[in-house]
């Protein structure tokens, strides 16, 4: 289960039984919907995911996409990390033709594909929600998959 450090952004009319030998049992399963305001305030989490998701049947959807952009995101930090190291590799050891011709490319390659996807990550955490309406609505928020593969295209 997780840490509830900023209690939750979200009102369920959930009830539960408690008993020794039962400690904590839900009445009923419930739907997580952004879109309905009696649920959600419309304020993001401070930082990381809002514990009432443990609970939601819809978990599963929203934390997969959740957990895949986060390692997106590490990935390549890692990656352009691991990068910058063989540059002081390559500095330390006096091979100046290998930064032109490795480093430059790899890390224009890297950052001009993977980072231009993690700024659309970005982007889309920001401007797009459930709750907006017009051109911030969620109907309007750039598919990551499909850009990628066009950029590929």
């Amino acid at each position: 289960k997780s840490f509830n450090i900023f209690g939750t952004h979200w009102s369920t009319n959930m009830t539960f039984t408690a008993s020794p030998e039962n400690p904590f049992q839900t009445e009923a399963t419930f739907m997580l919907d952004p879109k309905n305001r009696s649920q959600y305030t419309g304020h993001p989490y401070p930082f990381g995911v809002d514990p009432v998701w443990a609970d939601a049947t819809n978990k599963i959807g929203f934390l997969n996409t959740y957990k895949m952009k986060i390692s997106l995101i590490f990935g390549v930090i890692h990656m352009s990390f691991g990068v910058c190291l063989s540059l002081w590799n390559k500095v330390s050891k006096r091979h100046y033709a290998d930064i032109l011709l490795e480093f430059i490319p790899q890390i224009i390659f890297l950052l001009f594909l993977f980072g231009y996807l993690i700024v659309i990550i970005f982007v889309k955490w920001v401007l797009y929600g459930a709750n907006y309406t017009g051109r911030g609505s969620e109907h309007c928020a750039p598919n990551l998959l499909i850009t990628f593969i066009n950029m590929m295209l």
